[in-house]
């Protein structure tokens, strides 16, 4: 604080401006109506602050049309930055204001120092303190620098300002007891006046009881008096009506019809159009255009705001009397006043119904609660009535071009100056088009790691439309550019811009900016947040304990956003991960509408967020119980999730060869893709470097764990995990790790000892529940299971995944219809028909045929895709051969580039005995960028089995060299004991990753099939008993079965097709493809 401002000039364009003060101070004895107060000499309120207030008070005395304030304040300066305050300056209006100054001193050690007395005295100065708001207000500053101020000085100050309006025609006005910034050890405001005066007071709550209103003779008395008063606790996020705080009011106006009546005169006599003259010529050419009401209201507002001037004039009379409107237009400028006569009397003039209204900018919306008052109004504006319907015109605007397009400034209320007024709403309009909207296009239809061409807009409307209009229009060049390029990389931090494109509509208010440039979309953790798609925030409404703890909460109204968000995927990723859609969001929340869409067309994603304000303030109560809503939707922003190595694009590929990592999350992103490509030398390699550059890379240590357990190398990632810990990774973080590493090793136990010691820290987390639900299942605990899938859809709600477990835990239960009513939960969720697709799954597991087929033909009228035919052709039974083909044909054709799909597609015409079929899809997909270790698998089994021996040997041959972990060689040995080929390289593939990991069931099952085949139904039993000791299976079931039945064992064998069948219903079905009958 560097100095005390004794007295404060407003910088509004309506002000108290009497005819009469003086340039200069006066100096002597305060008037006899004064009652001094002892100052206190210490304070128990700022014991440790810079300084403290230990004493501030406020007389008032009221006369016939004056009114006297006496101030005293007294500051102890208790640190060397509470010396600033000392500085102390006198701001006054010499048109207005006469300043009586009764003393300056310091009090130290018990000495009374006079500091005028000592010959010090004030400088005045001249200080247009607001020419940077286009203010005049003929401002002069007193100042004074006490010498020789010590830190313990007591600084007193006392003054009287008269002040006398003839504007005011004798009434009287004042506000007191405004105790609100620091705290003060003792506070007084003491009232006096005439009994001729008919006074009414009001106090806003916080302050002190009156202490006393008495009559004395022919005068009367109001004191309000308050020891160690502390400042106000004022709530945040509350309307302006609630921030003013501690105020006390003082008025002889009776009513605001009284306060109109005063002021409605003058702009009366302003608001009047000359018979002859430049002014009524420009009203002339409006009239001349024939134009409808409406269109002539544009150009009267047009004509003030476009070729007038904005200066407010607050010196002599200029504070309430406007300046006719002839002078107004001649001068070219004026202040809200002069403005607003003259748009007035135009309109008026032509013939318009319009009148001033008198409004508040700042706390508008109080008005209704206090007392009638001049000086309760620092704005003024015009209404007018045009075809029964309202508009509110602000002269001292810019560029409003349109009625349409106006909604009306919040000041909340107005005061209109006509006869018998009371004050009237202003209701702000809602709008019509978004204040802003974005919009963004990425065509990463070449892949999602290479480089996207991208198109983004943004659309501001209204005031910040015209305000960026200036700020660009004022920028150099080069500066303009670069302002621009990190605006769009604010918004957008994965854009390369390219040069900004900008336009402006005046007539909308409108303005522009695009460009086109590029999209590198960064996966942090495997994920890319869509921009635009996060809705809600981390609402904290929350307030502390104080007077107005329960006020409403204000929302910025009226405002309104959309982003629209679009990205052209690559049409492999769409068919290999068909996530659906969302579900939509509508609700309103805070008095917020939000609403959120997704959806799919082909290959291209648009979602579409909007956010609109309802209402300017809400119940406390309301906003409280919308905080978890808000925080949750906070939370839900759509992702992408980094495409898999199948899905990869050329271009995708030859991003990554041509990438040079130099931060270690950079290596570690690379190092997963080249592991899922099975190049798991070069992924060590990352890995090894990634750790190098960041020892402490919790992410980088997870992942190479994990490919040292598929290689066989446990001892090695139990070291990894060691080092996590030892790092401090987040417990919870840490026991989703090892759950998953266990789901991995199919060591289910302990996948539930660590989702359940998770859950304690995260109770009913979804994510959590829904593994240990997967751990339950595999460990044939169907009710276990059952109870956490349904805890997860609690706290979920409806997820396509969750039903589709549900349903295999019921089938495997032997809960067909229970099953059923999974299907149907599946069938009601919109998801762009994910969910209908689930559910025909489910019917034809449970062999309803024509359930299944009605689910398959809803979801191809509410979209016909691939992805619905290829679907389809899977859940048809095993002898509708002709069927299934007819719909691969048909998903072949929708989307003949679709690579995954056509390796999907290939997979089934395998099955199907169509090997020459199947190679033709295979090669397309690969052709069309599918190029990965499996579906080279899959083309050397359709090469081999139409007599290509040699090209699927070499084939073979490679992927051998390049499988180092578990997965790669059980998908191996797997695919060729299926297949029934290769069958003694198959067992030396199993028995490679059986040495890495023995208890890997799902090798334990393909040795079993590779067995069998080769004839050796003993060792095919022994791996079968092996896989069924670590969990029961249909596959195990079946496969035993079959080596039984080989050996003669029927009752054995019926035994394990029953419990087989148990499981799986279609178990025979898969093993048929396999070409596998019992």
């Amino acid at each position: 604080m560097r100095k005390i401002l004794f007295l404060l000039a407003g910088a509004s364009c309506i002000g108290s401006q009497p005819a009469y003060a003086a340039e200069v101070l006066k100096f002597g004895p305060a008037a006899n109506w004064v009652v001094p107060h002892p100052v206190p000499l210490a304070s128990t309120v700022a014991k440790d602050a810079p300084l403290a207030i230990l004493l501030s008070d406020q007389q008032v005395r009221f006369d016939p049309g004056k009114v006297s304030e006496y101030i005293e304040i007294a500051l102890k300066l208790q640190s060397a930055e509470g010396l600033n305050a000392s500085n102390i300056a006198f701001p006054w209006q010499p048109s207005t204001d006469t300043v009586t100054v009764h003393k300056v001193q310091l009090i130290r050690g018990g000495r009374t120092i006079d500091v005028l007395g000592s010959g010090q005295t004030f400088t005045i100065a001249r200080r247009e303190t607001n020419l940077d708001a286009a203010t005049l207000d003929g401002t002069l500053t007193a100042m004074l620098q006490p010498e020789g101020v010590q830190i313990g000085d007591i600084l007193s100050v006392a003054y009287t300002t008269e002040r006398v309006d003839p504007v005011m025609k004798g009434h009287v006005e004042a506000d007191f007891a405004m105790w609100n910034s620091l705290p003060i050890e003792r506070a007084r405001s003491r009232l006096s006046w005439p009994t001729t005066i008919n006074l009414t007071t009001r106090q806003s709550v916080g302050l002190p009881q009156t202490k006393a209103v008495a009559a004395t003779g022919n005068m009367r008395l109001l004191e309000v008096a308050g020891p160690a008063v502390e400042p106000l606790v004022l709530p945040k996020s509350a309307p302006p009506r609630f921030s003013i705080g501690r105020r006390g009011e003082a008025t002889d106006f009776r009513s605001w019809a009284d306060v109109a009546g005063l002021i409605s005169p003058l702009f009366k006599s302003a608001a009047v159009i000359p018979a002859t003259g430049p002014l009524r010529n420009e009203v002339e050419s409006i009239r001349k255009l024939g134009l409808p009401p409406i269109a002539m209201a544009e150009r009267a507002l047009q004509l003030v705001q476009g070729k007038v001037r904005y200066v407010a004039l607050l010196m002599g009379t200029g504070g309430y009397v406007p300046a006719s409107a002839e002078t107004t237009w001649s001068r070219r400028y004026g202040d809200c006043k002069a403005k607003t006569a003259l748009l007035v009397a135009i309109l008026q003039d032509l013939g318009i119904a319009a009148e001033p209204v008198l409004v508040n900018s700042s706390y508008g919306d109080a008005l209704p609660e206090r007392l009638p008052m001049v000086g309760l109004f620092d704005h003024v504006i015009a209404r007018a009535s045009i075809g029964g319907q309202t508009y509110w015109l602000d002269g001292t605007r810019n560029g409003d071009t349109s009625l349409a397009q106006l909604t009306g400034a919040n000041f909340r209320w107005g005061l209109p100056l006509v006869n018998g007024p009371a004050l009237v709403p202003i209701a702000p309009q809602q709008l019509s088009l978004p204040s802003n909207e974005s919009t963004l296009v990425i065509d990463a239809s070449a892949g999602l790691l290479a480089p996207a061409p991208t198109t983004a807009e943004l659309v501001y409307r209204g005031e910040s439309a015209k305000g960026l209009k200036v700020l660009l229009a004022n920028l150099p060049a080069a500066q303009k550019k670069e302002m621009l390029r990190t605006s769009w990389k604010e918004d957008f931090d994965f854009l390369d811009p390219g040069e900004t494109s900008v336009a402006f509509d005046e007539a909308r208010a409108e303005l522009r900016l695009s460009t086109s440039g590029t999209s590198k979309i960064e996966f942090d953790d495997g994920q890319f947040e869509l921009p635009g798609t996060s809705i809600g925030y981390e609402a904290e409404f929350e307030r502390a304990p104080g007077p107005f703890r329960d006020a409403p909460i204000s929302v910025g109204h009226p405002w309104w956003s959309r982003s629209v968000f679009t990205i052209k995927l690559p049409r492999s990723l769409v068919a290999a991960a068909p996530k659906g859609v969302t579900p939509p969001v509508e609700e309103t929340l805070a008095g917020v509408q939000y609403k959120r869409t997704q959806s799919f067309d082909g290959n291209t994603m648009t979602v579409q967020t909007t956010k609109r304000s309802v209402a300017s303030e809400i119940p406390y109560k309301d906003a409280r119980a919308a905080e978890t809503r808000l925080k949750a939707l906070y939370d839900q922003a759509l992702y992408l999730q980094r495409p898999r190595t199948s899905t990869l694009t050329e271009d995708d590929w030859s991003t990554i060869e041509k990438s040079k990592p130099i931060t270690s999350d950079q290596y570690h992103l690379r190092a997963g893709t080249l592991a899922d490509a099975g190049k798991i030398d070069e992924a060590f390699a990352d890995l090894k470097e990634a750790i190098r550059l960041d020892p402490r890379n919790i992410n980088a240590l997870a992942t190479r764990s994990l490919l040292y357990s598929e290689i066989g190398r446990s001892a090695d990632a139990e070291k990894d995990i060691a080092a996590i810990e030892a790092i401090g990774a987040p417990r919870a973080g840490m026991l989703a790790f090892k759950a998953s590493q266990a789901s991995n090793a199919g060591k289910f136990n302990d996948v539930v000892a660590y989702t359940t010691e998770l859950l304690k820290t995260a109770p009913n987390h979804p994510v959590a529940l829904t593994r240990r639900a997967n751990a339950y299942y595999a460990m044939q605990k169907y009710d276990k299971a059952l109870a956490d899938t349904a805890l997860a859809l609690e706290n979920y709600g409806d997820a396509s995944d969750l039903h589709l477990l549900r349903a295999n835990i019921l089938m495997q239960k032997g809960d067909l219809t229970a099953a059923a009513r999974e299907a149907e939960a599946l069938a009601k969720i919109e998801d762009d028909g994910v969910g209908l697709i689930a559910a025909g799954k489910v019917y034809a597991k449970i062999k309803n045929k024509p359930k299944s087929m009605e689910m398959f033909d809803r979801a191809l009228r509410l979209k016909p895709s691939a992805m619905v035919y290829l679907n389809r052709a899977q859940a048809r039974s095993i002898d509708d051969v002709a069927a299934k083909k007819a719909d691969i044909a048909k998903a072949a054709e929708l989307e003949p580039d679709n690579a995954a799909l056509m390796e999907s597609a290939a997979s089934t015409l395998q099955r199907l005995g169509d090997n020459a079929g199947a190679l033709a899809l295979v090669d397309r997909a690969i052709a069309a960028g599918a190029d990965n270790p499996h579906i080279r698998i899959e083309r050397a089994v359709a090469l081999y089995k139409v007599g290509r021996v040699a090209e699927a040997n070499e084939i073979f041959a490679a992927q051998k060299r390049m499988s180092q972990t578990v997965s790669q060689l059980n998908s191996l040995c797997w695919t060729k004991a299926a297949a029934g080929i290769l069958l003694e390289s198959a067992v030396e593939d199993c028995k490679a990753g059986l040495k890495l990991m023995p208890d890997r069931k799902a090798l334990h099952d393909s040795l079993g099939l590779a067995l069998f085949r080769l004839g050796r139904f003993d060792q095919a039993i022994d791996s079968y008993d092996e896989a069924l000791a670590r969990s029961k299976g249909a596959t195990s079931l079946m496969g035993r079965a079959l080596a039984r039945k080989a050996k003669g064992d029927e009752a054995g064998a019926r035994e394990d097709l029953a419990a087989a069948r148990k499981l799986d219903v279609d178990i025979e079905d898969d093993f048929a493809g396999y070409g596998l009958k019992l």
